[in-house]
């Protein structure tokens, strides 16, 4: 192996463990009006660090003659691939609005910036041989599994039709009767939203 690859794999480490601690920090701050000041340039140096990691390691433009061939993982590469767009997204938007006229689309902009980076905590997951086996085993089983779970939702499908066919009406939201409990009446045929829910 070469130094090359060594210093991609040690970067994606890095990257992981930096975005994690940045994620963990801004989330769990009480009073975080000092982390906030920092969020967007710090959240958008980790992705622009995140976006570098991917090309170097999925290398999609055959650009680096000296990288092996990453394995495709349909979980940790298409969330990692979404997180750094939702972030870029988010940094761009956010470098674009003027703060002083528009201040909800640039508190929008910085929460897309950090939805992204929260997204990439996956790739910390991806440290960890049991988390990486469990995940491959899933994505070897999910296409088995695509059939039932299309069929058992097709089920729910139309017992919500039914159910609003039958029973639409019949249940008034806010208005209980003796001895029935409290946010019961919220599991009811009135619209297919709710009906789905009951049926679930």
């Amino acid at each position: 192996r070469s130094a090359f690859v060594t210093a991609v794999e040690q970067l994606a480490v890095g990257v992981a463990l930096l975005n994690m601690t940045f994620v963990v920090l801004v989330s769990s701050a009480f009073d975080s009006t000092w982390l906030e000041a920092y969020l967007v340039p710090v959240g958008g140096a980790i992705t622009l660090l995140s976006a570098t990691e991917l090309v170097l390691r999925l290398n999609p433009w055959k650009m680096f003659s000296g990288m092996p061939k990453a394995r495709w993982s349909p979980t940790f590469d298409v969330l990692s691939i979404l997180s750094v767009l939702l972030s870029l997204v988010g940094l761009v938007s956010h470098l674009v609005t003027d703060q002083r006229d528009v201040r909800h689309a640039a508190a929008a902009a910085a929460d897309l910036l950090f939805l992204g980076r929260i997204v990439d905590t996956m790739r910390f997951l991806k440290l960890f041989k049991i988390c990486r086996d469990i995940l491959h085993r899933c994505e070897d089983v999910l296409p088995a599994l695509a059939g039932p779970l299309v069929l058992l939702f097709c089920g729910m499908h139309l017992l919500a039709y039914v159910g609003m066919f039958v029973w639409r009406g019949r249940v008034v939201v806010g208005e209980m009767g003796p001895g029935i409990e409290e946010l019961y009446d919220m599991n009811n045929f009135n619209g297919y939203l709710t009906g789905l829910v009951t049926v679930f």
